[in-house]
Formats: C-alpha cells, structure tokens, sequence
C-alpha cells in the first residue's frame, strides 16, 4: 500500500486562516466546505445581529452535527431493511433450490 503524499491548503473561515495538509482528493472538499462554512455564518449573521463569530460557529457546528445524526440514523435503517431483504432473498433462494434438487416422485 502507497502511502500518499499530503498537500498544503489555506482556508479561510470566520476571517481568520487555516493553513491544512490534506490529501490532493480531499483538496476539493475541504475548500467547499469552508465556503460553505463562511456562507452560513454570514446567513446567521443576517438573522441573529450582534453575536460574534464563535456564537455563529458554534450554531453552524450544531446544526452540522444534528444534520450528521439525522444522516447515520437514515444509514442505519437503510442497512437494517437491506439486511431484511437479503435475508428474505436468501431464504427464497434456498427453498428454491431445495425445491429444485428434490427428486420428483
């Protein structure tokens, strides 16, 4: 296994910078989402006049956190019903194919 190489990357957030090292695939992302940061926290800015930018990110933070949850809720009943479908499939499959190998009289 080949390690790879990190590359350096500055973002910007709530004006202050953050220089990362970060994989050349996560370059992308990681720059999409700070903008994505810097668009929120002026959106809340606009809502909630007069809180500073920790209160902003502090807010963005929660509500990235309980997206994130609301996310792994819906992987997990996701995998729960694949599961169950596998399992139906399964059984249907065997009965089937011992349906098929029992001699016929």
């Amino acid at each position: 296994m080949q390690v790879q190489e990190k590359i350096s990357v500055t973002v910007t957030i709530a004006g202050r910078v953050f220089p990362l090292m970060v994989l050349p695939q996560e370059e992308g992302m990681v720059v999409k989402a700070a903008q994505d940061i810097n668009e929120r926290i002026i959106s809340l800015k606009s809502s909630f006049h007069g809180l500073d930018d920790v209160h902003l990110i502090s807010m963005h933070c929660l509500t990235l956190a309980t997206e994130l949850l609301f996310v792994k809720q819906k992987i997990d009943e996701v995998n729960s019903d694949l599961a169950a479908a596998i399992r139906i499939t399964s059984s249907e499959l065997n009965q089937t194919l011992t349906a098929l190998q029992t001699p016929k009289q």
